[in-house]
């Protein structure tokens, strides 16, 4: 038996269709093949400005998916690097010379370099101060009384928990840190905040200042021979 529908049933559909339902909206209020209802709406459009709407608001999911894909393929690939470098860098030589190596690399690009400077080593990254501080300590020996830091904050920031934070980072008593100094910038005005200033590591030796930067020179002139070598 060939089901048929009333005149106000498709009189209905034609005026929800005007208001701007789909296609697959009215197939599910009415329970009608969505070529049958072609047939009832043959002419009648939806309204320009809901269409363009639609097509707006497609285009925001598109766009959100899609980057939330490159999100995790992003996330996926960092994952993997991550792993790859972890194996490498377990598997890497930190011989005496090699840390060395690294402890000089890292002075000669943050460290002071003056004529008369002794070891003064300034970064905001906690990371990197830690592991300057452990390498130091590593490759030579040291009198523990000839460390000092001096700090430059803002006025954000809070001077005794900030003394604290890099006192116990860096193993360094809070009575061998000198004056800090506040850097004057106005309140009103923007730019990058940091959580725990600039921190200036020193150790009161212009000799193994010195020493640091005999072996970051030498190790570069060896390396750039090397590698000019290599391409004769």
């Amino acid at each position: 038996m060939v089901r048929t529908w009333s005149a106000t049933t498709k009189e209905k559909a034609r005026t929800l269709r005007r208001e701007g339902k789909t296609y697959g909206e009215l197939v599910g209020l009415f329970r009608v093949p969505k070529s049958t209802l072609h047939y009832w709406l043959k002419g009648i459009s939806r309204p320009s400005e809901i269409v363009k709407k639609s097509k707006e608001n497609w285009l925001k999911d598109v766009q959100k998916l899609g980057a939330l894909a490159n999100r995790n393929k992003r996330l996926a690939r960092l994952k993997a690097l991550e792993a790859e470098v972890k194996r490498d860098v377990l598997a890497a030589d930190l011989s005496l010379p090699s840390k060395k190596t690294i402890l000089a690399m890292l002075y000669w690009a943050e460290g002071a370099k003056g004529r008369n400077e002794v070891v003064n080593f300034a970064n905001t990254d906690p990371q990197m101060l830690s592991l300057f501080a452990s390498l130091l300590r590593d490759c030579f020996p040291l009198d523990e009384s000839k460390f000092r830091v001096r700090l430059h904050l803002h006025y954000y920031h809070k001077e005794s928990d900030v003394k604290q934070y890099w006192s116990q980072l860096l193993n360094v008593p809070v009575a061998q840190f000198t004056k800090t100094y506040r850097k004057k910038r106005g309140m009103n005005k923007t730019y990058r905040r940091n959580k725990y200033g600039i921190c200036f590591l020193k150790y009161n030796s212009m000799a193994l200042k010195e020493e640091l930067m005999f072996w970051a020179h030498r190790l570069a002139d060896r390396v750039v021979i090397g590698v000019n070598e290599a391409k004769k």
